[in-house]
């Protein structure tokens, strides 16, 4: 295999009794750009087949590289300090590494980072990341469970020109988000997962004002986000919240979402049993295009106020178990932009919106593509 000369792409991926690769294989392939390899046989202590290092270093030209790895390995392949023009690096599965090698930050041509589900990881060579100058995309997380903090973001501001998208998955342990966050004002997405010990967002959140997408799930112990904070996110076009800590009786921090009626396109919110109503804020918010609403489990009417999101094209209620009664027929009909209406998995109102017979029907007739299911 080792004479595919022109082979610019490779993945070998879920070979869980492959034990070898042999260098020659690899050696050969002068084109390779992009690479996705593992998990391999759960024994082997070293990663195989990434005996590059016997190649001259300028003809290692592999742009993309996506390792998946499993217990038995303790470190990095150290091979890959050698891989001079990675773009984008994905490394997955390593659970039995604890530390990572101070010549990650050597890799400085990268633009994307990922790092994912390495549970014994508690310790990023302070200024690896900063050293990476280059990188517009990072994602990390989870990582040991017993941290208090998270590893390697002492240096991240010196990418407060460059981090454009950042994704971070937490874990119990974790009081509050990384303060060193509020450096990164060239930020445009930021997806926040799982922080399920964090009961209050920061102030300074409301700093990231080149924001344009804000994604904030599963953090299911928190209570309060400063009320001004989303309003000055003046340009966020896409925000996704919640579930957050289900003794609440109001969704959390909404009170300025006012502000941006002009900029926001795209809202996701997850509710959870608690709330008897959608929040009523949402109904400023007239340049809205898309609209999903999951698992409001303790609402049963949809307000009449739905009616003045007159811009939305696509409007999706998902898991609600005890919805039974949308809008009026007037109120449903000054969404007069409204292409899509997708019902998923709510019992109640698949059967009052049945075609034809249900009760709901005639209110939602006029649309031109209505999915039940």
């Amino acid at each position: 295999m080792g004479r595919f000369h022109l082979l610019t792409s490779l993945s070998i991926l879920r070979c869980e009794k492959v034990r070898s690769i042999s260098e020659e294989y690899l050696s050969g392939l002068n084109s390779l750009k992009n690479v996705e390899m593992g998990p391999f046989w759960s024994e082997l202590e070293e990663f195989p087949g990434l005996g590059l290092t016997s190649i001259p270093h300028r003809n290692i030209s592999i742009e993309t590289l996506f390792l998946d790895g499993w217990d038995k390995i303790k470190s990095l392949p150290h091979q890959l300090q050698h891989f001079t023009a990675l773009r984008e690096l994905q490394i997955r599965n390593f659970n039995g590494v604890e530390a990572f090698p101070e010549w990650l930050g050597d890799l400085s041509s990268l633009v994307s980072l990922s790092i994912c589900s390495c549970n014994k990881l508690n310790r990023i060579p302070e200024e690896c990341l900063g050293r990476l100058t280059r990188l517009k995309q990072l994602t990390m997380g989870p990582f040991y469970s017993e941290s208090e903090e998270f590893p390697g973001l002492t240096s991240i501001h010196h990418l407060h020109a460059s981090l454009e998208n950042l994704k971070l998955v937490g874990w119990d342990k974790l009081k509050s988000l990384p303060y060193q966050l509020q450096h990164l004002t060239a930020l445009k997405e930021l997806r926040i997962f799982s922080f399920t010990g964090v009961e209050a967002l920061p102030e300074w959140l409301g700093n990231l004002s080149s924001l344009t997408s804000l994604s904030i799930y599963r953090c299911n112990k928190l209570k309060s986000i400063p009320e001004e904070c989303l309003g000055r996110l003046t340009c966020l076009e896409s925000l996704s919240m919640g579930p957050f800590w289900s003794e609440l009786e109001e969704y959390p921090g909404l009170s300025s979402i006012h502000h941006l009626h002009a900029s926001l396109k795209d809202l996701t919110l997850e509710g959870w049993d608690k709330l008897k109503s959608l929040p009523h804020q949402l109904r400023h918010l007239t340049a809205l295009l898309l609209l999903t609403i999951n698992r409001f489990n303790g609402v049963q009417t949809l307000p009449e106020w739905l009616g003045d999101l007159s811009s939305l094209r696509l409007l999706e209620i998902l898991d609600c178990d005890n919805l039974t009664h949308l809008p009026s027929v007037k109120a449903m009909h000054r969404l007069s932009n409204l292409e899509t209406f997708y019902i998923g998995n709510c019992s109640k109102l698949k059967e009052r919106c049945a075609k034809e017979r249900g009760p709901e029907w005639p209110k939602i007739s006029h649309i031109p593509q209505t999915y039940i299911g």
